[in-house]
Parts: C-alpha cells; structure tokens; sequence
C-alpha cells in the first residue's frame, strides 16, 4: 500500500529509507516499514517545502506531467511528490558510490547540470546530489538540450543519453585540458573538471565544448577515420569525424590537437 503525507507549512520533509523515518511533515516523526510506496503532497506553494531523500544506492528521478508533480525511486521504493517546484529543492544522499537515472519528459526540455552537484530540468524543482558518483541523463523525446558545467568535484561518470529528436549538449570546462574520444556508439570526454562524461551517438547531433584557456584534443579509436576541421572564428571551429556523430563546435584560446588514436594506419585531416 501507498503511505500520503501531507506538509503545507514549508521547511523540508525528510525520508529517510534506511531508518524507515520520515521528518518534518508534521510536530513528530513518522516511522514505516513494509510500504510499497510513499507519496509526498504539499498543499501550500508558499513557504516553500523542499524534499529530501536518503539511505538509497539507486535512484531515478521521473518528472511528472505537472511542473510541481514527479516521482523518486529509491531502490525499491518509489515515492511520488506534488507540490515541489521551481522554488523548492529535492535533495538526495547517497552513500559515496550511488548512482542517479535523471530522466526527461516526452516534450522539449532544458538540463543544467552542475557536475557532482545538482541537475535540474526548466520550470521544475532542482535535484541536489550528496554520495552519488554516476549519474545517467536520459531526456527521451523531443529536441532537448543539456549544459554541463565542470566541478571541483564532478561525478566520476556522466552519462548523456539522446533520443529520437536532434538534442544538443553543451560542456563547460574548467579550462584544463580537456580530450574527446570520438567512437561509433559513443564520444566520451574527460578532464577540464568533467572527471568521465560519456555522450551517446543515438540522437546528440551537436555538442558545444567550451573550455576557455584550456587545451582541446580529439583522437578515435577507430581505424582510418577522415577528420573535418572547420575554423569558425578567432578561437572556435567545427569539427567532425566522417560518418560519425556528433558535430562538435569548439571554443577555447588554447591549442586544437587532432591526435592519431590508431598507429599505423591511414587517418586523414
């Protein structure tokens, strides 16, 4: 059976899944145990009431069809919100090594992620990440996009996922040297404070990499690849590898490396 909880006085509720407690919905704490679901309903947008979530290895954000309406499967448990949007906060805490499905809505929609940090989709509440090292983004149908920011701390893998519709991500170093591996299935980049991020082939069509001061080298695993440099402007260019997606549009005053990934055989520029 589902447990409702109601909160309309702001602050935060807090579910704890491991200690099976439940804060901040009311003058006491709520304990549970053998529920198959929790659904959170705030009845008052002002003060705001944020969420929290805690005691998960896995969990996956689902949004809602309302903007202020979602769902949070923690494990085995799902919990279902309403009434937390654009002002609130969603908070989830992991154990160091837990990982996040961040999923999109069947229409057109914006991401921010602050890698190892927080991820939000326009209009709706912010996800906060404490203990979760991997993170898997999957923004579904439509033409969606997704701005990645570097961290201090960046989620040790990042995985960006397209769909049917032609999405664009953009990636913001830190201006350290950044590398893109460009494979048949894959790109992945690393460094520039964006630890390992991984962008699927299936539906990303364009990524923007911007790393102000820092370098930028691409290479590819693959064997005998023809690569297309196009300059843009002073400091940014196009850049491609034929028959493979994504285009890559650079921007940055360091140095564009095109690297040989494959030894001895017969790359091309």
């Amino acid at each position: 059976c589902a447990l409702p909880i109601f909160n309309g006085s702001g602050g935060t509720v807090q579910v704890n899944t491991t200690t099976g407690t439940i804060t901040g919905a009311g003058p006491s704490s709520i304990i549970f145990n053998t529920i198959e679901a929790l659904q959170v309903n705030v009845t008052a947008s002002v003060p705001a009431t944020n969420l929290g979530v805690s005691g998960g290895t896995n969990y996956t954000y689902t949004p809602g069809i309302a903007n202020q309406a979602g769902t949070i499967q923690v494990d085995n448990l799902p919990i279902a919100f309403t009434g937390i949007g654009s002002v609130s906060s969603i908070s989830l805490t992991g154990s160091g090594s837990s990982t996040l499905r961040f999923l999109g809505t069947s229409g057109n929609d914006l991401a921010t992620v602050l890698s190892g940090t927080s991820l939000q989709l326009a209009n709706r509440a912010k996800v906060n990440t404490s203990g979760i090292s991997a993170v898997s983004v999957f923004l579904l149908e439509g033409v969606d996009s997704t701005d990645i920011t570097a961290s201090a701390s960046p989620y040790t893998t990042l995985v960006v996922s397209g769909s049917a519709g032609e999405d664009g991500v953009i990636l913001r170093g830190n201006g350290t040297a950044m590398s893109v591996s460009v494979d048949a299935l894959q790109s992945v980049i690393t460094g520039a404070g964006l630890a390992s991020t991984s962008l699927t082939t299936l539906g990303v069509e364009r990524v923007d990499l911007r790393n102000s001061a820092g370098d930028i080298t691409f290479q590819s695993p693959l064997a005998n690849n023809h690569y297309e440099v196009t300059p843009t402007g002073a400091n940014t260019a196009a850049v491609s590898v034929t028959g493979l997606k994504p285009l890559f549009v650079t921007d940055n005053t360091g140095k564009l490396t095109i690297n040989d990934g494959v030894t001895g055989d017969s790359d091309t520029l």
